[in-house]
């Protein structure tokens, strides 16, 4: 993906057939999450019923993976803390995960039965920077992208990229 739009393109099923190559360029190890029909070029792929995200760890060593995707599946999770706390756990420090959820006030979040929770622009940081959390022992991700994109007010999405703090600076 070279672009904000490829990325809001795959991540919304729309007309884009293959992910550039060189988008894990030096990348070793990419992981894709519950992708149903968003394959990932070079990503293991992770799908129910062979992984059921509720209640199975990701099958990876700790901090093996580089990049992972996960692409409208986070607001399919009843657990969502459980699973993040999975994906920090296989990223290596440095690490990244790339979401695309449904926006709260959309639509496409309220269009499908099987949507579990919504997302806003200030979820992640106050799940990484509010006490509440500390109860659930999920450690910090940096948040490095944070955005509300689409193209009406039915259509909106979020897009988000955290990354795992490296050991020697948290950064």
């Amino acid at each position: 993906m070279k672009t904000l739009v490829d990325l809001f393109n795959f991540g919304m099923m729309r007309e884009y057939h293959d992910i550039i190559p060189d988008v894990n360029h030096g990348i070793d190890a990419v992981l894709n999450l519950g992708p149903g029909e968003k394959h990932v070029y070079c990503a293991s792929e992770l799908e129910y019923p062979d992984w059921d995200a509720e209640i199975m760890a990701i099958p990876f060593p700790d901090n093996s993976i580089n990049q992972i995707h996960c692409y409208h599946f986070l607001e399919h999770i009843q657990n969502v803390i459980f699973v993040l706390k999975e994906i920090r756990r296989v990223l290596v420090p440095g690490g990244h995960i790339n979401i695309v959820v449904p926006y709260y006030s959309s639509n496409m979040q309220a269009h499908d039965l099987d949507h579990k929770h919504s997302f806003t622009e200030t979820t992640f940081s106050n799940l990484f920077n509010t006490e509440y959390y500390r109860k659930d022992k999920i450690e910090p991700m940096d948040i490095c992208t944070n955005f509300i994109m689409g193209d009406c007010e039915a259509n909106l999405c979020l897009i988000v990229q955290l990354r795992k703090p490296n050991a020697n600076n948290n950064t």
